[in-house]
């Protein structure tokens, strides 16, 4: 039976390196089109103090690129955004998998910040085979053969963990 919303959100506990000058301040599933992008997937919030901020973008974005290919997301993207006392983190997904895509940043996210702090890390594999079972557990082809079809037939597609919304206005 697969998991709700609730369920998932608490699917898995990715612990980050205690510290006051690399925060992860927030993280959110992104549903669609955004500050940084039209796609959807998830988004880091991090707060920085201390460390160069290009430094933390580069070491999140080795680190993503492993978790992406450790867990077949080959052509997922990533972007950031730095800002003033910090930087935003984000990865698209499948719209099925937003859940999965704030874990699979977190987990690029605690390496890198492991790293940067020169604290322990956790390990890979484990991290990794707990993301897949979180990803199983979240999968959804329907909507994701939903979505497909909305974009064949130009149409506009809307979706949050309840509903889906297909066009609007004269779409």
């Amino acid at each position: 039976m697969a998991m709700t919303a609730d369920e998932l959100e608490a699917a898995l506990d990715i612990p980050m390196p205690p510290s006051k000058r690399l925060v992860l301040d927030d993280f959110r599933r992104l549903t669609g089109p955004g500050l940084l992008w039209e796609h959807p997937g998830a988004i880091l919030d991090v707060l920085v103090d201390g460390i160069d901020r290009h430094a933390v973008v580069k070491a999140w974005e080795i680190d993503m690129r492993k978790v992406l290919d450790a867990i077949g997301w080959h052509d997922s993207l990533m972007t950031a955004r730095i800002f003033e006392n910090g930087v935003n983190l984000a990865i698209s997904a499948p719209v099925d998998q937003l859940y999965s895509a704030y874990f699979a940043a977190m987990t690029a996210f605690h390496f890198a910040a492991c790293r940067l702090l020169g604290a322990p890390a956790g390990r890979f594999g484990k991290m990794i085979a707990d993301l897949k079972r979180v990803m199983a557990d979240e999968a959804n082809p329907p909507l994701v053969a939903l979505k497909a079809a909305a974009e064949a037939h130009g149409i506009d597609f809307l979706s949050d963990d309840d509903h889906v919304s297909l066009g609007h206005g004269t779409g």
